[in-house]
C-alpha cells in the first residue's frame, strides 16, 4: 500500500504541475507576447504592431511637418523656422522621395549656405557625382545644381541661368565652371553670374543670356545692364564675314572681328549702318565706338571704310571714299558742307552725288589728274567734245581718235562716253603731251 499511495501522490503532483504550465501559456498569450503555435488559432492571438508606411529610413531626416496655423511662416518667438536638415553637418543623408542621398564637403557647405533642404536648392536627388573635365563633381538638387571643381570651388546653378548654361555645354563648354552663386538685385530685378570664361545675366522681360570675351568687354564698357545697351537678349553668333561675331541688346548690337575687336552700335547710327548693308556692306565692320559733342549735338561712328555722322536736324548718313575727303577738305561739319542730308548714291559711270546742308556735292573716282576737270565739268565751264558749243585745251581730231583706239567706242570722240573719252585723252597725252589743262574761270570759245 506505501507503492500504490506513493504513486499516487506522485500522478496528483504531475498533473498539478501540467495544469500550471496550461494556465502560464494562456496568460502569456493574452499578455500580446505570442505563441509557437501556427495552427489555426494563432490568428486569434495579437501581433506586434509594425512601423508606419511613411516612417523615413533609418538614419535619414524626416519630412519636414507642416507649419502650424494656416499661412504662418513664423515661430513663437517671431523668427523664421529653420528646417532641422539645413543644421545637419557636412555627410548627412537627406531623403528624396524614397531614397536617401549623402550630401558632402564642399557641396554640403554651399548647399547650407543657400538653405539647406528649405532654400533655394531644395533636397538632393542624386547622390555626388565626379570624373568631371579638371577632376570636377556634381549634385543635382530638387531646384538646381552643384558643381565643384580643385580651381573653383562649389556653387550652385538655378533655374533660368543653369538652364542656358547647360545650353552652353556646361563646364565643357565655352563658360566653363560657375566661380560664383547667381546674385540678384541688378536693374529691373535682374539676376547674373560668374563663369570662368564669362557671365549670365537674365531680367523677366530679357531672359538668360551669356556674355563673354571681347563682345562682354565692349557691355561692360558701357555700362553692363545699366548703360545705354541695356540687357542682353540674344547669345553670341559667329560666323559674319571675316569671322565675326555679334550679339544683341535691348537697345542695340556689339559686332567683333579678328581686325576690327568689339564694337557697339546703336540708335539712328545702327540703323543707318544697317540700311548699307552691316559689315559685308560699304563700311565694313565698326572701328571705333559711338563720339559726340560735335557741331549742333552731333554724333559719329568710324567704320573701316567710311563714316557716320548724326545730328538732330539731318539724321544719320554715311560718307566714304572720294566723298569724304572732299568733305574732310571743307571743314567737316563745321565748314561750309554742314552735315550730310542724304546718302550717296551713283550718278554714271564714275561718279557719284550727295547732298549735304551745304547743297550738292558731286565725286568722280577717275584719277586724281582728272579731279581738276570734274571741277570744272561742276561749273559747266569745260567739256570734252561733247557738242555743247563750248571746248577747252583738247579737242580730238578724227585721225588721233582713231591712231589711239576711239573707233572701239565710237566713230567720233563726241559719240563716246565721257569716260572712253578720258582713256583716249590719256593715251594721247603719254605720247604726245599737252600744256593746255582745263581752265574752269571762263568759257573758252566756240567750236
Amino acid at each position: 500500500m506505501r507503492i500504490t499511495d506513493l504513486a499516487r501522490r506522485t500522478a496528483v503532483a504531475v498533473a498539478a504541475l501540467a495544469m500550471t504550465a496550461q494556465l502560464g501559456i494562456a496568460s502569456a498569450s493574452a499578455a500580446g507576447l505570442g505563441s509557437t503555435d501556427t495552427g489555426p488559432s494563432a490568428e486569434a492571438t495579437t501581433a506586434p504592431p509594425s512601423a508606419p508606411e511613411d516612417a523615413p529610413d533609418e538614419g535619414a531626416q524626416p519630412e519636414e511637418a507642416p507649419d502650424e496655423g494656416a499661412g504662418s511662416d513664423d515661430t513663437a518667438d517671431g523668427s523664421a523656422p529653420e528646417d532641422p536638415a539645413s543644421e545637419a553637418p557636412a555627410g548627412d543623408a537627406l531623403s528624396s522621395g524614397t531614397s536617401a542621398f549623402a550630401v558632402r564637403g564642399a557641396i554640403a557647405s554651399t548647399w547650407h549656405d543657400l538653405g539647406g533642404a528649405a532654400g533655394d536648392l531644395g533636397r538632393p536627388t542624386t547622390a555626388e557625382r565626379c570624373g568631371l573635365r579638371g577632376g570636377g563633381c556634381y549634385q543635382r538638387f530638387q531646384k538646381g545644381e552643384v558643381h565643384w571643381s580643385p580651381k573653383t570651388g562649389a556653387h550652385a546653378t538655378l533655374g533660368a541661368i543653369a538652364n542656358t548654361w547647360a545650353r552652353t555645354g556646361h563646364e565643357g563648354g565655352k563658360l566653363g565652371y560657375p566661380t560664383s552663386n547667381e546674385r540678384c538685385g541688378l536693374k529691373g530685378g535682374g539676376c547674373y553670374q560668374w563663369f570662368e570664361k564669362g557671365q549670365i545675366h537674365w531680367s523677366s522681360g530679357t531672359g538668360a543670356h551669356p556674355t563673354k570675351g571681347g563682345i562682354r568687354t565692349a557691355w561692360s564698357r558701357l555700362g553692363f545692364e545699366s548703360g545705354k545697351l541695356g540687357y542682353p537678349v540674344t547669345g553670341e553668333r559667329c560666323g559674319l564675314n571675316g569671322g565675326g561675331c555679334y550679339q544683341r541688346f535691348q537697345k542695340g548690337e556689339v559686332h567683333w572681328s579678328p581686325k576690327t575687336g568689339a564694337r557697339a552700335t546703336t540708335g539712328a547710327i545702327a540703323r543707318a549702318w544697317a540700311w548699307n548693308g552691316h559689315e559685308t556692306g560699304d563700311l565694313g565692320y565698326p572701328t571705333s565706338g559711338e563720339r559726340c559733342g560735335l557741331k549742333g549735338g552731333g554724333c559719329y561712328q568710324k567704320f573701316q571704310k567710311g563714316q557716320i555722322h548724326w545730328s538732330p536736324k539731318t539724321g544719320a548718313h554715311a560718307t566714304k571714299g572720294g566723298m569724304q575727303r572732299q568733305w574732310a577738305k571743307a571743314g567737316w561739319e563745321n565748314g561750309s558742307w554742314g552735315y550730310p542730308t542724304g546718302s550717296e548714291r551713283k550718278v554714271g559711270s564714275g561718279r557719284w552725288e550727295q547732298r549735304f546742308q551745304g547743297g550738292l556735292k558731286t565725286y568722280t573716282t577717275i584719277d586724281p589728274v582728272w579731279d581738276r576737270l570734274a571741277q570744272c565739268e561742276s561749273g559747266g565751264n569745260w567739256k570734252i567734245n561733247t557738242g555743247n558749243g563750248y571746248y577747252g585745251g583738247l579737242q580730238f581730231s578724227a585721225s588721233t581718235w582713231k591712231a589711239f583706239g576711239g573707233h572701239k567706242y565710237a566713230k567720233n570722240a563726241h559719240l563716246a562716253t565721257r569716260e572712253q573719252q578720258i582713256e583716249i585723252a590719256q593715251k594721247v597725252q603719254k605720247v604726245q603731251g599737252w600744256g593746255a589743262w582745263p581752265a574752269c574761270t571762263r568759257k573758252l570759245g566756240i567750236r
